[in-house]
């Protein structure tokens, strides 16, 4: 009789060993999409932050069609943090993953052009050192470092 409960024992808690080992994970995806022409964006730089910890969990990069994807998320709330070179820096409202929602799909995010205004702007020009044109060579000597050298002075 003890060998039963015993064995009994040994099952209950392995089976509880076992969902204990594997916390629950998921995923989210979604598609990045430039504001003004309505199309998806490719390399945009994608990642996804904790709530609680202020932590990134993980980054990617999107495909040609603006889509991105995270695998194997554990249980929690996050943020996904968008980016591209002249383009806002955006964030997502929160996304909760849990043992009823492990997979989310956030959709089309759009993101939008920075613009900077400037206050003036100088331009700077300089002549080319060698000018070919068709009946001469021309050789600017203003512009030669040896002519600059004041090592005789």
């Amino acid at each position: 009789m003890e060998r039963v409960l015993a064995s009994g024992l040994l099952v209950i808690l392995s089976v509880f060993g076992l969902f204990a080992q594997n916390p629950v994970t998921g995923n989210i995806k979604g598609v990045i999409i430039e504001k003004l022409s309505d199309k998806p964006l490719e390399f945009v730089n994608v990642v996804v932050k904790r709530k609680d910890s202020n932590t990134y969990a993980a980054q990617t990069v999107t495909d040609k069609n603006g889509t991105f994807a995270f695998h194997g998320l554990p249980a929690g709330t996050y943020k996904v943090i968008y980016s591209f070179i002249g383009f806002d820096k955006t964030e997502s409202p929160e996304i909760e993953l849990s043992l009823a929602q492990t997979n989310q799909n956030v959709g089309k995010l759009y993101i939008s052009e920075a613009s900077k205004t400037l206050a003036s702007v100088e331009v700077v020009g300089q002549k080319s050192t060698f000018v070919n044109s068709i009946d001469r060579k021309t050789f600017n000597v203003g512009q030669d470092l040896m002519s600059k050298n004041r090592f005789c002075e």
